[in-house]
């Protein structure tokens, strides 16, 4: 049941024209869009009770606009997509920095997806 919540998250992106890379070594121009998803269950007596994502997901480029305009399009995109009965999303927090002129956006999220 967690790989549904990893393959929920990529498709929601993908259908935003977000498409984020496995790792950063594989990344050679900007911008681009990483993520972390950690998962845990949660259980009741009765078995599985839902899947716990802690998503960290981050926009990186070399121009601020661009950085943030990714960033917009995933919050959208995680917002319309982790919705109804079986998925719910909350933004938890939103951290903007810049080193060496390369702007990263890390928005933290939980993901909830339900047995």
């Amino acid at each position: 049941m967690t790989e549904s919540l990893h393959t929920q998250l990529v498709a929601v992106l993908n259908a935003a024209d977000i498409h984020p890379a496995l790792s950063e070594d594989e990344i050679d121009s900007y911008p681009y869009v990483t993520f972390e998803l950690p998962t845990e269950c949660r259980y009741t007596k009765d078995g599985n009770y839902k899947i716990v994502g802690n998503l960290t997901i981050r926009s990186v480029s070399d121009d601020f606009d661009q950085a943030d305009e990714l960033r917009s399009g995933i919050e959208a995109a995680v917002a319309e997509g982790f919705q109804g009965p079986e998925y719910t999303s909350r933004l938890t927090d939103v951290r903007k920095d810049c080193m060496d002129g390369v702007w990263v956006i890390e928005q933290d999220y939980i993901l909830n997806q339900y047995d």
